[in-house]
């Protein structure tokens, strides 16, 4: 894969976490995944899988007459790539600004401060 960022849209995402958790899987297993929560047709998630596939993020196994999807990016390198155009586009490239603003204007609880807490003193003592 470049070193193209990786633009994926909310529907894209939500394709991508069913294959993160249920690894390769054929068009209609990701449809039956995503019923609950996206009444997508069968079409639509046919199409979704290929334009992924063109974007490089999957890769298809063929079986018998069954494609099956699987990613070739982990759903780490996707976020960490969506982090960085977030900073670029918000933070002029910096990831400080953001983790400060963060930090400002959201609610966190005393587990999750002590856990981020504990990530900076780990970090700082490398």
């Amino acid at each position: 894969m470049s070193q193209n960022p990786i633009e994926l849209t909310k529907p894209e995402w939500s394709i991508m976490k069913v294959l993160w958790e249920k690894g390769p899987s054929a068009a209609r297993n990701v449809e039956a995944e995503l019923k609950n929560t996206r009444n997508w047709a069968y079409s639509t998630v046919n199409t979704m899988l290929r334009r992924l596939e063109t974007k490089g993020v999957l890769a298809t196994d063929q079986i018998g007459k069954v494609t099956f999807y699987r990613p070739v990016i982990t759903e780490k390198k996707a976020k960490r790539s969506a982090v960085k155009q977030l900073c670029e586009k918000l933070f002029g490239g910096s990831t400080e600004p953001l983790m400060k603003f963060l930090l400002e204007n959201e609610k966190v609880s005393e587990q999750h401060f002590r856990e981020i807490q504990e990530l900076i003193d780990e970090r700082r003592s490398k």
